[in-house]
């Protein structure tokens, strides 16, 4: 009767396990396959557990490969220091070199009495879910470049339209001055044909010169007749 019930809860086990989409396995001490689930048997091309229980090493596993994997659990099995979610690529096919990632938990088992008896390792396939998530940032980093890209030429264009309004203002300047300065000579040869009188002269040439330039205060003004050093 013991025995009716331990087989029927290591089946019971069997087809909980079978129902996980993630592939696992369990070893025991000393590092014998002793459970096995439908979707590890699907990644390693098995059709039967019976292939897998009670070995050390996984037939499709290269030599290397499988002493790493045995290596790896021993190692947690002595320590006792899980390991867990940690990203890993395997290739799939050589000629191709198309590699597979997996998500890789490995947890050591414990029996009554805190001891660890083996271990349990579960596998689960994110090759899309890597392969989405790659595209998105590489999609990220092209966006961040363009817009990095953008950003330098709008600066840029902006500088330029700086550098125009600047020369455009000086311009401005430029032909407002000389259109004064332009009224301020007809108007000072106006008074000149208007009068002779020496003052009513003077005062329409001063008059021009301050509104050509208003911004500079006037101490003295000198005017020196032609071919002559001589002030009037």
């Amino acid at each position: 009767k013991a025995e009716q019930d331990l087989v029927a809860e290591r089946n019971l086990l069997q087809q909980i396990v079978d129902t996980i989409p993630d592939a696992l396995y369990t070893r025991d001490r000393q590092g014998h396959y002793s459970l096995v689930n439908q979707a590890l048997l699907r990644a390693t091309g098995h059709d039967s557990a019976t292939a897998i229980i009670g070995k050390r090493y996984l037939g499709w596993q290269d030599h290397e490969l499988a002493e790493q994997n045995l290596a790896e659990d021993e190692q947690v099995m002595a320590t006792g220091v899980a390991i867990i979610n940690d990203e890993r690529f395997f290739t799939i096919d050589d000629a191709s070199g198309e590699e597979a990632c997996w998500l890789v938990t490995k947890l050591p088992l414990l029996d009554s009495s805190g001891e660890v008896s083996g271990i349990l390792s579960i596998y689960r396939d994110i090759t899309q879910h890597y392969s989405d998530r790659t595209a998105l940032q590489q999609a990220r980093d092209e966006l961040e470049a363009r817009v990095e890209r953008r950003t330098s030429q709008l600066s840029k264009l902006n500088a330029d339209l700086l550098q125009e309004n600047m020369r455009r203002h000086r311009a401005e300047v430029q032909e407002r001055e000389q259109r004064q300065l332009a009224v301020a000579l007809r108007d000072a040869v106006a008074a000149f044909n208007r009068n002779l009188d020496l003052d009513a002269v003077l005062d329409a040439v001063l008059d021009s010169i301050v509104r050509v330039v208003p911004e500079y205060d006037l101490a003295s003004v000198v005017l020196v007749q032609p071919d002559s050093e001589q002030a009037l």
